[in-house]
C-alpha cells in the first residue's frame, strides 16, 4: 500500500518556544534513523515536520535524500542549511511580529524566503495581533517570488482562543441570523406561553429553514458572540486584498475560511499518514499526541491515536490498521459539527475524543477538516 503523503517528525527539539503549539506535550527526541529504511516508498510525497525543528537534525536528511517521491520541510527560519538545496519546497514558519514566538528573529526568517524565492512558502498563523500586517507583509515576500499559507489558530486555552480571528458555526446560519435581534428568543419563549404569537411563528420559520438545508443552529453562539464573527467578516476583507497581491506577483496564497461550513469539510490527510518521532504511526498530527484544545468556548481533550509502531512491525501491516479509520474519515458527516448544535455548551461528548455519533477517536471539531486551520500537508 502506497501512501499520497507521508509526514515525518525528525525531532521534537526546537529553537523556538511557541505560545500555540503544542509541544510541551511531547518528550524530547531524535527519530532513530533505521525507521528510514523501513518507510522509504511508502509514499508519493514526504512532509518533513513535527513539533520539533528538522534543521537541528543534518543526518536524518542525508538519509533521506535519495528518497523517490517529493520531499518538503517545514522550518522556523532561524537555521540555514545546504540541506535546503536539495529539498522541493521550503515552508518557513513565521510570525509578522515575535508576539507570540518566543526566540524568532523575523528578519532573519524573512532573509531565508528571499534566499529561497519561488521554492519557498511563508507558514502564518493569522491573529488578531497581525491580521493588519498581513498586506504588507505578503507583498514584501511576494516581491522575492514567495508564496504564503495562511492559517487560524489550533488554542491550547482560552488567552489564545481569544486571538483568534474566525467563528466555528456554519456561514449560512450565520447570515440567516444577520438583522435579527436576539429578544427574538426572548420574545418566542413568552409566545410560547401564551399560546403562539409573531416571534414564535418567525422563530420556527427560521428553524425550518435551517433544518431544510441540512444545518442545525446554535443562536446563543451567534448571538453571544458577535464581535468574534464581526472580526471573521474583517479577516475576509483583508484576505481579499491578499488575493490581489498573489495577482499581481503570480504568487501561491492558500488561505484559510473564517467560517465552519459543516455540509463541506474533508479531511486533507486522508491516504497520508504521520510518522511520530518513536515510530509510531497515527492518522495525522492532530492524533499524534494527547493534549488540549479549545474549540468553541470550551476544552477539548485529545487523546493519542496510533496503530503501530514500525520498529516493532512491518510498516505496510501498520499502516494497514488504519483502513477502518481510513473509510470513516472519507465522508466528514460520519462526525456531528459541534459549532452548530445548541447543546453543545456543557457537553460531555464535545470535551472528550469521542461524539454523539459514537465515533471513537472523533473528527467532530476538526478545524482542518472546515479548512479554518491549513497546513503543507494538505496542500
Amino acid at each position: 500500500m502506497r501512501l499520497k503523503k507521508l509526514q515525518i517528525e525528525p525531532t521534537t527539539f526546537c529553537t523556538l518556544d511557541c505560545e500555540y503549539c503544542h509541544r510541551k506535550n511531547v518528550t524530547p527526541g531524535d527519530l532513530p534513523l533505521e525507521v528510514l529504511e523501513k518507510v522509504e516508498g511508502v509514499a508519493k510525497e514526504y512532509v518533513i515536520y513535527g513539533y520539533g525543528e528538522p534543521l537541528l537534525y543534518p543526518e536524518f536528511f542525508r538519509k533521506i535524500e535519495g528518497f523517490n517521491g517529493k520531499i518538503i520541510i517545514s522550518t522556523n527560519g532561524m537555521l540555514d542549511s545546504e540541506i535546503l538545496d536539495v529539498v522541493d519546497k521550503v515552508g518557513v514558519s513565521i510570525d509578522v511580529n515575535d508576539k507570540f514566538r518566543k526566540g524568532l528573529e523575523v528578519d532573519r526568517a524573512i532573509g531565508l524566503l528571499k534566499k529561497l524565492g519561488e521554492r519557498a512558502i511563508a507558514e502564518v498563523v493569522v491573529t488578531r495581533q497581525n491580521l493588519e500586517l498581513l498586506p504588507q507583509f505578503f507583498e514584501r515576500i511576494a516581491e522575492f517570488g514567495a508564496g504564503m499559507l495562511a492559517t487560524n489558530v489550533v488554542a491550547s486555552n482560552p488567552a489564545i482562543y481569544e486571538q483568534g480571528v474566525y467563528f466555528e458555526g456554519s456561514r449560512i446560519t450565520v447570515e440567516e441570523v444577520l438583522g435579527l435581534d436576539e429578544s427574538i428568543l426572548v420574545e418566542a419563549i413568552r409566545d410560547c406561553s401564551r399560546g403562539g404569537g409573531e416571534s414564535l411563528r418567525r422563530y420556527k420559520h427560521l428553524l425550518k429553514d435551517i433544518y431544510s438545508k441540512g444545518y442545525s443552529i446554535n443562536l446563543l453562539s451567534i448571538f453571544g458572540r458577535k464581535d468574534r464573527i464581526e472580526t471573521a467578516f474583517r479577516a475576509e476583507d483583508v484576505f481579499e486584498r491578499l488575493r490581489e497581491t498573489a495577482r499581481e506577483y503570480g504568487v501561491e496564497l492558500i488561505e484559510p475560511s473564517f467560517f465552519g461550513d459543516s455540509k463541506a469539510r474533508e479531511c486533507p490527510y486522508k491516504n497520508s499518514a504521520f510518522l511520530r518521532v518513536d515510530g509510531s504511526i497515527s492518522s495525522c498530527m492532530t492524533f499524534a499526541y494527547t493534549h488540549n484544545e479549545y474549540v468553541n468556548e470550551h476544552y477539548k481533550k485529545i487523546e493519542e491515536y496510533t496503530v503501530g509502531n514500525v520498529l516493532r512491525e512491518d510498516v505496510d501491516d501498520v499502516i494497514e490498521k488504519m483502513s477502518k479509520f481510513e473509510k470513516l474519515r472519507e465522508d466528514m458527516e460520519n462526525f456531528p459539527w459541534c459549532a452548530d448544535c445548541p447543546y453543545v455548551e456543557g457537553c460531555w461528548y464535545a470535551e472528550t475524543n469521542v461524539d454523539c455519533y459514537a465515533n471513537q477517536p472523533s473528527c467532530s471539531e476538526c478545524l482542518y477538516s472546515s479548512r479554518i486551520a491549513r497546513c503543507l500537508l494538505g496542500d
